[in-house]
């Protein structure tokens, strides 16, 4: 049960990462305190881990894809009208600005939310709301925090997810690997996929990571780095995964610097 320390931790850690600069926009309306606290932590552990991490959005899935939607809007109406100048009237340019964002947001998949958890938005445009980039989490589980976990505990006791990774933090944690992952480039990098190769021809990811882990090499790397936090023993692939993520974000600051 969350009570008034919570909301006060809450209220503290989101601060401090709006404060440092690791998120520019949050929106936890949506979120059960116990749930924003999970989720806050896996971002400040994230951070504080890959420094060079930062995110322009950290809330829920539907106050994400309002503010997408808007922009969205704003950018065709300004289109069509430009295109139209004093042939149209405002409100028929707004018609054709909804209209069309509908239709991006069906055509990227943004309007379909239903049993999904978490995810990790990349969005490269300004103008169709690069401000709403980050990690978003659907205010269907976000709402209870016992109802998240129980979710994620059936995950994990049918392996679809890591050891250790039945709770709303572990979910952050997923997301926040996505986002390590764009970082650092570790989706491309050959050793990692070498892991993945390796976990595939095995045919054992259930047993050694998790059955989620088979999507993809983007996912293989999420749910590694979601056990390496989680699991109080990681095991091989999530230590393995993270040390390259780290070697990764080394050789990265050197490159910047």
């Amino acid at each position: 049960m969350s009570g008034p320390r919570t909301a006060d931790r809450v209220y503290r850690q989101s601060g401090e990462l709006l404060g440092t600069g690791a998120v520019q926009k949050m929106d936890l309306s949506d979120l059960d305190p116990r749930v924003a606290l999970d989720g806050l932590q896996a971002v400040a552990d994230a951070c504080r881990d890959f420094p060079g991490l930062h995110m322009n959005y950290f809330g829920s899935i539907q106050n994400q894809i309002r503010g997408v939607r808007e922009r969205l809007t704003e950018y065709f109406t300004g289109e069509f009208m430009r295109v139209n100048a004093g042939r149209v009237t405002r409100e028929q340019a707004e018609k054709v600005g909804r209209y069309n964002a509908d239709l991006c947001l069906h055509r990227w998949g943004l309007d379909q939310t239903e049993g999904c958890f978490a995810w990790s938005l990349s969005m490269d445009e300004e103008a169709v709301g690069r401000e709403f980039s980050g990690v978003a989490v659907n205010r269907k589980y976000a709402m209870s925090y016992d109802f998240f976990r129980r979710q994620k505990e059936e995950e994990v006791a049918i392996r679809h997810k890591p050891v250790g990774c039945g709770t709303p933090k572990a979910t952050f944690d997923h997301e926040m690997g996505h986002e390590i992952d764009r970082l650092v480039g570790a989706s491309a990098d050959e050793e990692i996929r070498g892991m993945y190769r390796e976990m595939m021809r095995r045919g054992n990811a259930e047993e050694v990571l998790s059955g989620y882990a088979k999507t993809n090499v983007a996912e293989f790397i999420a749910e590694a780095y979601s056990e390496y936090r989680n699991n109080p023993e990681p095991r091989e692939y999530a230590r393995r995964v993270y040390a390259r993520l780290k070697e990764l974000a080394g050789r990265k600051e050197d490159m910047d610097g």
